[in-house]
């Protein structure tokens, strides 16, 4: 088993914020800022909790993979650039019908980092996961916490 690249307090506070992202799967507080049209082929979330546990997960192994096989080296996005764009794309999704998709795919990444111990941003937790890779993007949520428990530790 690999070592777990965070300490305790990087767990706690994914298996914390996880479980509210996936809430806002459900009651995406981006409808009450920009109200988007949802367009659903089954009733309820159903739809969503897919797209954003299988869908987004699968796009982003894809992109890994193609990343993989053009440059031959793993991604390393974690400067202002990459942080600027990771932030870019996820908003740009809370503002499309995706944007439930987004809070489940989120969320679920939040509780499988927790789950294996992983520093890295949560929008490459699943498909590091998949892939046995460990690619990165910048993150604004736990780069700063990880960062900090990795010097006491």
């Amino acid at each position: 088993m690999k070592k777990r690249a965070i300490g305790p307090v990087g767990p706690i506070g994914r298996f914390i914020l996880g479980p509210i992202l996936i809430y806002f799967g459900f009651y995406s507080p981006m409808e009450d800022i920009a109200p988007v049209t949802d367009i659903s082929f089954f009733p309820g979330y159903w739809d969503d909790l897919l797209l954003g546990i299988i869908g987004l997960p699968l796009v982003m192994v894809i992109l890994q993979l193609s990343w993989e096989w053009i440059k031959h080296k793993p991604l390393k996005a974690t400067g202002q650039l990459g942080f600027m764009l990771n932030i870019f794309i996820t908003a740009l999704l809370f503002f499309t019908p995706l944007h439930h998709a987004m809070w489940f795919y989120l969320g679920f990444s939040l509780l499988i980092a927790a789950a294996r111990g992983y520093a890295g941003c949560e929008v490459m937790a699943i498909s590091n996961w998949v892939t046995g890779r460990n690619d990165q993007v910048g993150c604004v949520i736990f780069s700063p916490l990880d960062a900090i428990e990795k010097k006491i530790s």
